[in-house]
């Protein structure tokens, strides 16, 4: 087997192994120093492979190389920091966002260390710093995950008035398309009062027997006796 060189001497396959022994420890509990001891290399060593991992798990989140700095070159939906497939902020990035905080660094050069977009390290940030004003990656974690678990609420459940106004328009026959259009050209400045027709139809069908269709005539609302919407590609 041919070895190659490693980044600081040694071979590529034993810098691999000392980086796996560092990854390992932080994430079962370890400081940086206890993880740099356990797998026999410096602090400042164990701290760019764990650096060096959350780059990757950066990179590997948003299909771009870890070489990429800052928004530029980024799609929106990448610097958006939604929480979904794709756009997660791993644990590894959350830790050292957590020492970054510490040594008091803004989220925008954290961004910039971590190949994200500082938006979505600042969102990260903004949503869960603890009461304390400090921010822990292991209480971020756990509150991204209580959130992913926890119902949402759908747009015509939280808003009373777009709502009666939808279910009026539907019991006078009018398709969700027809809602969407007429809801855009009655409120041309109200963007509360703006739904799109693909919303309309999962309230209606998806949600099967919910409240929305509850409030309808059923013969007026599914006006084809579907009780799902059929698909309109093959």
């Amino acid at each position: 087997m041919e070895l190659v060189g490693g980044r600081r001497g040694g071979t590529a396959q034993s810098d691999q192994a000392r980086r796996a022994k560092v990854v390992q420890a932080v994430l079962a509990g370890a400081s940086l120093t206890r993880a740099a001891a356990a797998a026999g290399v410096s602090r400042d060593a164990a701290r760019r492979y764990w650096h060096d991992q959350a780059v990757e798990d950066a990179a590997s989140a948003s299909g771009r190389s870890p070489r990429r700095r800052g928004c530029e070159g980024w799609s929106a939906s990448a610097c958006a920091g939604r929480v979904g497939r794709g756009q997660r902020v791993s644990d590894a990035e959350r830790v050292l966002i957590a020492q970054g905080r510490a040594r008091g660094e803004s989220a925008a050069a954290i961004a910039r260390a971590l190949g994200r977009c500082r938006q979505t390290v600042w969102r990260e940030i903004a949503r869960n710093t603890g009461s304390d004003g400090v921010y822990r990656a292991p209480g971020a974690s756990a509150a991204a995950q209580e959130r992913l678990a926890r119902p949402k609420t759908r747009r015509l459940d939280a808003d009373p008035v777009l709502r009666a106004e939808v279910v009026a328009l539907l019991e006078d026959g009018a398709s969700p398309r027809q809602i969407s259009a007429r809801l855009r050209w009655a409120h041309p400045d109200n963007e509360s009062m703006r739904i799109s027709h693909e919303q309309i139809y999962q309230a209606l069908y998806v949600q099967g027997a919910g409240s929305l269709r509850q409030q309808l005539r059923v013969d007026k609302a599914l006006r084809s006796g579907r009780t799902r919407r059929l698909p309109r590609s093959p």
